[in-house]
C-alpha cells in the first residue's frame, strides 16, 4: 500500500509538474505523511535558467502532494553568464504547483561577488525569478550596507528594490572627514 502510494505520488509529480525533477535518498512513512531524506528539486525559470533546491529533509502530506515542508534549505539559482544566487534557510516550504518556495528561520542569499542579503523570511517565485521579503532586511555589498523593512530582488536583472525605513552606510576607499560648520570660515559658508 505504501509503495503503491509512493509510486502514485512520484508519477503524479512527474505528470503534473514536468519542469521539476524530484530526487531523494531515503523515505520514511508516518500515516499520511512521508519524510524524504535529502530531497532535490531541479527546475527552470521563465528565462530558461536552472535552479536546484535541496534540503536535509522534506515532509509531504499525501493529501497535499504539491506542498513539501523543508528543513535545512539550500537553493542555487543560475542567472546565466552573469553568475548565480545561492540561498540558505533554516526551513521552508515548496509548492510544486505554483513553483514557489517560502523560506524562514534565517535566510541568507549571496552571489558570486559575495554580496549578501539577510532576512528572517522570504518568498521565491521561480517562474518570475523574484525573491521578496516583507521583514527587516540587510543588504551587504562590497561598498555599502543597506537595511530596510522589505525587499524585492529580481535575480535575472540583478536588481534589488528596498523600501520602508531604508538606511544606508556607504564605505569608501579614501574616506575624507569633512569639517564641521564651526570649522568653516564665515566667508566660505
Amino acid at each position: 500500500m505504501i509503495v503503491t502510494g509512493l509510486v502514485f505520488l512520484i508519477a503524479y509529480q512527474l505528470l503534473h509538474f514536468p519542469s521539476v525533477d524530484l530526487r531523494f535518498s531515503h523515505i520514511k512513512n508516518e500515516g499520511t505523511r512521508i519524510t524524504i531524506e535529502v530531497p532535490k528539486f531541479i527546475g527552470y525559470g521563465r528565462d530558461g535558467h536552472p535552479y536546484v533546491l535541496r534540503a536535509n529533509f522534506g515532509t509531504q502530506d499525501m493529501s497535499r502532494s504539491d506542498f513539501i515542508e523543508l528543513e535545512g534549505v539550500d537553493l542555487r539559482l543560475d542567472i546565466g553568464s552573469d553568475g548565480f544566487v545561492q540561498l540558505t534557510a533554516g526551513s521552508g516550504n515548496y509548492n510544486a504547483k505554483n513553483d514557489r518556495a517560502e523560506f524562514k528561520n534565517g535566510v541568507l542569499a549571496y552571489n558570486e561577488n559575495n554580496d549578501q542579503l539577510q532576512t528572517e523570511y522570504a518568498i521565491m517565485d521561480f517562474k518570475a525569478n523574484t525573491l521578496a521579503s516583507d521583514r527587516h532586511t540587510v543588504l551587504k555589498l562590497r561598498s555599502a550596507e543597506i537595511s530596510a523593512d522589505s525587499v524585492e530582488l529580481l535575480a535575472s536583472e540583478r536588481r534589488a528594490t528596498l523600501s520602508g525605513n531604508v538606511h544606508s552606510v556607504l564605505h569608501g576607499r579614501d574616506w575624507v572627514e569633512l569639517p564641521s560648520m564651526a570649522q568653516i570660515s564665515p566667508s566660505r559658508r
